[in-house]
């Protein structure tokens, strides 16, 4: 019995150790990448003030949707325009947006609720949207299931912090908790139970005209790029795809760079409606470029030239009696990840009172307000960089009728915005989207194309010359990002150029060998390609991670001369590894029983810090 028990102990450490990637906890090693925020340490938690602003910044409006829709206003539309509403024909949800609204919409007070009126919330959330966009042909749901590792470490974050504001704001315990939206916990689990008994039911009563597709928590991957994967092979396969109309709900801003890359012109993103703040926005254009073309001079050089995942998706069909469901959702309640889920009594009170719900109350909906919402049109999107881009180089080289392809440019553009950092990657130090730096990303861009008429990514490929060039004039005012960083935080050796990157490679990485620098520039490298692969085809390696809190230096990027990657595919992890390696141990209570004691384990409770430390990086 010890001797099994001990065995037990050992695969779970395994098991934790496989995704975490190191059995220490220093300051400067991150549990697995991306780990610029939780360096995993014991010490003081920072003042309410500091953390709630970190909190923000994880939830708040993504920066990149504000940027383009103050940089490119035209392309921001009410739902209703001169009187006629948008035509949809495919209808995209990216789910956990919706789940989120429906359970706290980042309100200061997160009380808790009957999960009954929980669930009720989330189906007639839905059933508005429905009826506000009424498509005409197909809605794809897609609920986050397990991600990639190499996005992991953004959950862990975002989990720590979600669970810090709740204790700080918090006089009882009585509170909701949003952590509990993640892949493999029961309360995921009933939503599953729920939509897909809800679904079945608007198929029996005819309630709506449209077929349903819906991938749950169950199915591996983000719900983003499960509705991307869906758009890439439904172009493959029918031709007439192309020319419909496709709308997609969600707060994710990656859903943008998303869209661009699907290359339609007749796809738009729905979302909730913002105020832009008095932030500081960056609006010049190209004012730069001239001297750019008299300061910058690089030779030109030479061109150059998925895996499928199963998925248990519930399919329901307007056209037929039946609902079809793949073989292996059949199977569902048979898998590891149901395995020890909570007492089957109390899984069958909330299904029949969901159930209940689903069959009293489905014909009745509340009229949304589509005042309430905006629209990003890709294709005003992809035309003002079109004609930006058109435009400046004519001026520059005073020729009419410049030719360039627009899907290049844009697959450059989207692979560019990779350096502002993002849910796989930090940012380069000095490129910062709270600085203005995608317009720097543009103007350099814009430089390029005028002097060398050459693309630098061809779909998951990358000409690391061309991208060099780029880099190299980025990189120009690194200096005097970090001079300016030693005056406003009193560090001497920032303004000191023969020394700002020893130290920083030092304080940040804990490493001042040349060699160990290349290692992290040859890891960043890496991630760029990997998120390119992502972006086009899908997850390139399930195990994938950058192993560090922060980037290499810009004008280290520019040693590298590797320009290709070998992936290995791999497997999702399972549900329960996914929970371990992402929640906080207060949250322990979302894990099945016989997970729950790995928290105490010596050999991983460092894992599982009481408090964290927040290294704010040169943010204010």
């Amino acid at each position: 019995m010890i001797l099994f028990i001990g065995l037990i102990i050992w695969l779970i450490n395994e098991m934790i150790y496989s995704v975490c990637g190191i059995k220490n906890m220093y300051y400067i090693k991150p549990i697995t990448g991306n780990m610029d925020i939780l360096n995993i340490k014991k010490s003081k938690f920072p003042n309410r003030k500091e953390k709630n602003k970190e909190y923000n910044k994880l939830y708040g409006i993504p920066r990149m949707y504000k940027w383009l829709t103050s940089y490119y206003p035209t392309v921001r539309e009410e739902l209703i325009n001169e009187g006629e509403k948008k035509k949809v024909d495919i209808f995209y949800i990216d789910m956990n947006g919706v789940i989120h609204h429906c359970t706290h919409a980042n309100k200061d007070a997160l009380p808790i609720h009957d999960e009954h009126e929980l669930f009720s919330n989330i189906l007639h959330y839905l059933k508005n949207l429905f009826y506000l966009i009424k498509p005409q042909k197909l809605v794809y749901i897609g609920v986050d299931g397990v991600s990639p590792k190499a996005k992991m470490n953004q959950q862990r974050k975002r989990r720590f912090l979600s669970l810090f504001k709740i204790s700080d704001n918090s006089k009882t315990t009585n509170l909701f908790n949003p952590n509990c939206i993640t892949t493999g916990t029961d309360f995921m689990y009933k939503i599953n139970l729920s939509l897909n008994k809800w679904f079945k039911i608007l198929k029996k009563k005819k309630v709506f005209n449209f077929d349903i597709i819906y991938s749950g928590s169950d199915v591996p991957g983000e719900g983003e790029h499960k509705i991307l994967k869906f758009i890439r092979e439904k172009c493959k396969n029918d031709s007439s795809f192309k020319n419909w109309n496709h709308c997609i709900y969600g707060l994710d801003a990656d859903l943008i760079m998303l869209s661009l890359v699907t290359h339609l012109n007749n796809i738009f993103i729905l979302r909730d409606k913002f105020k832009l703040t008095n932030d500081s926005i960056h609006n010049n254009v190209v004012d730069n470029i001239e001297k750019m073309q008299s300061e910058f001079n690089v030779n030109s050089e030479s061109d150059s030239g998925e895996v499928d995942s199963s998925e248990r998706e519930v399919t329901i069909n307007s056209e037929s009696k039946n609902i079809t469901i793949n073989s292996e959702s059949k199977e569902i309640d048979k898998s590891e990840e149901n395995k020890n889920v909570t007492n089957n009594e109390s899984l069958n009170n909330c299904f029949n009172k969901t159930h209940k719900y689903t069959h009293d109350y489905y014909l009745h909906y509340d009229e949304l307000n589509s005042y309430d919402f905006e629209i990003l049109d890709i294709y005003k999107l992809r035309s003002s960089i079109k004609t930006q881009i058109a435009t400046y180089i004519n001026k520059l080289k005073k020729e009419k009728n410049i030719i360039f392809s627009i899907n290049r440019v844009v697959d450059d553009i989207v692979f560019l915005s990779f350096l502002v950092g993002n849910d796989f990657l930090p940012h380069i130090p000095n490129i910062d989207i709270n600085e203005g730096s995608m317009n720097e990303i543009f103007n350099s861009y814009i430089f390029y194309i005028y002097k060398y008429s050459n693309y630098i990514t061809y779909k998951d490929k990358v000409h690391i010359e061309r991208l060099k060039i780029v880099l190299k004039i980025l990189s120009g005012q690194e200096f005097q990002y970090f001079k300016k960083r030693g005056i406003n935080e009193n560090i001497p050796e920032f303004t000191d150029e023969k020394k700002y990157k020893s130290y920083y490679y030092f304080h940040k990485f804990g490493v001042s060998d040349s060699k160990e620098i290349q290692q992290i520039v040859k890891k960043y490298i890496e991630g760029l390609f990997w998120n390119l692969h992502y972006y086009h085809f899908g997850c390139a390696s399930w195990h994938w991670e950058y192993p560090y809190h922060y980037a290499p230096l810009c004008s280290d990027l520019l040693s590298f001369e590797k320009s290709d990657f070998f992936f290995e595919k791999g497997k999702p992890y399972s549900a329960y590894t996914h929970l371990i390696s992402v929640l906080p141990q207060k949250d322990k209570n979302l894990l099945p029983d016989p997970y729950k004691n790995v928290y105490a384990e010596d050999e991983v409770k460092s894992f599982f810090p009481d408090n964290v430390k927040i290294d704010p990086n040169g943010k204010k």
